[in-house]
């Protein structure tokens, strides 16, 4: 992978040169040859030398975000996303001091308020992110700022989509969230309501499109994420073997989105559960096969099998299965 990476690092680089000689740099196609390089130097995240690489997505999206200014002016929404998402990153860079990254947050707070209204998503998440950081006293008034926000778009959604609705549901997640210090059993009540109508709408489009539709797939993966993480934890994993039974079931066990399914769950056993093991070795030669060497699958199981032998100890069997199931560029890593 560190080759791969390497090398679109290089051609995207390449481009970006390109793109900026004869399109100039607020061309579209430069800014997104810079996202795209960005998205790659994050990806580039291997141990000692990851800082330098955070520093250079750094890089491209401060440039990014100049572009944008100078093109789209201060105030404009993917302007002031590319803001919050600079900030963070000098923050952790430690490039931005704390007061200044507060600053900062209260601004596009300001900012998206005055553009995108009081009770927009962007609008409320930056109010109860600023609450997270600045000093206690005044966290309370920004958090209730926040909370009677997501409770009135909370309202509006139950009325205007329905209590179900997927967009109803993440208000009522956010509520969760925000609750969760000052109110634990009502945060408790949001978030397995949520899971409840993920439940629903995980059926709903069983019903209509079918157990393993894609749709459904995500409806049926959500629900089982929010259910063991606010309800039960133990039906987690018999909500996504049940879902991988199905796939094989209506798909058959070579289709590739059967596959998949397989390695999501054997991804989903914790590393010393003896299932991961078990389920990797069972599938690899099928995934490899079906698939090939490259695809993402593929490295996925193998990865899934080697980190089991890691936490075990036993390093000869984590090379074996590097040597028994190469990819193509193995001897970069």
């Amino acid at each position: 992978m560190r080759h791969s990476n390497l090398v679109r690092i290089d051609e995207l680089k390449a481009a970006l040169a390109s793109h900026v000689r004869d399109h100039g740099p607020h061309d579209e196609r430069t800014i997104e040859t810079r996202l795209r390089l960005a998205a790659v130097y994050d990806e580039y995240d291997y141990d000692d030398s990851a800082s330098t690489w955070e520093s250079l997505a750094e890089a491209e999206l401060t440039a990014v975000f100049n572009s944008r200014t100078s093109t789209l002016g201060p105030d404009h929404p993917d302007v002031l996303a590319l803001r919050y998402d600079l900030a963070f990153r000098r923050m952790n860079l430690e490039t931005l001091p704390h007061p200044e990254f507060v600053a900062t947050l209260a601004s596009i707070a300001g900012a998206r308020e005055r553009v995108l209204g009081r009770l927009h998503p962007d609008t409320l998440d930056t109010w109860a992110m600023l609450a997270a950081h600045v000093p206690e006293v005044e966290r309370p008034a920004l958090t209730e700022r926040a909370v009677q926000g997501w409770l009135q778009v909370l309202a509006d959604r139950e009325r205007e989509l329905g209590s179900d609705h997927p967009h109803t549901l993440g208000a009522r997640l956010r509520l969760g969230t925000l609750l969760e210090g000052r109110d634990p059993q009502r945060s408790r009540e949001m978030r397995t309501e949520a899971a409840a109508g993920w439940s629903r709408i995980a059926a709903e489009r069983s019903r209509q499109l079918g157990p393993v539709h894609p749709e459904t797939v995500d409806a049926r993966e959500f629900h089982a994420s929010l259910h063991g993480a606010f309800v039960n934890e133990a039906d987690r994993l018999p909500l996504l073997e049940g879902l991988t039974t199905d796939h094989e079931r209506v798909l058959g066990p070579d289709h590739p989105r059967t596959l998949h399914a397989l390695v999501e769950l054997a991804n989903h056993y914790g590393y010393t559960d003896p299932r991961r093991l078990a389920l990797g070795e069972r599938v690899i030669d099928r995934v490899r096969s079906v698939l090939g060497p490259a695809h993402e699958d593929s490295r996925r199981i193998r990865h899934v099998i080697a980190s089991a032998h890691v936490v075990a100890g036993r390093m000869d069997d984590y090379k074996a299965v590097h040597d028994r199931y190469p990819v193509p560029d193995d001897d970069h890593d």
